[in-house]
């Protein structure tokens, strides 16, 4: 069991694969972060000035 594993760990597959995986995980974290904060700013615009600034802005 063991040698399979250091045969996969050192193959060029499994590092291509980490690669990925990490590239992936910083795209869902930056998204994640994204739509939190765009969610806040049209909160904390609407409760600012009583209107959708968001909106107005993005039309």
């Amino acid at each position: 069991m063991k040698e399979l594993w250091d045969k996969v760990r050192y193959s060029e597959w499994f590092t291509i694969l980490l690669y990925i995986l990490a590239v992936l995980v910083v795209f869902v974290l930056f998204f994640v972060a994204g739509t939190v904060l765009n969610i806040w700013y049209i909160h904390f615009m609407k409760d600012t000035f009583g209107i959708n600034v968001y909106w107005i802005i993005n039309q």
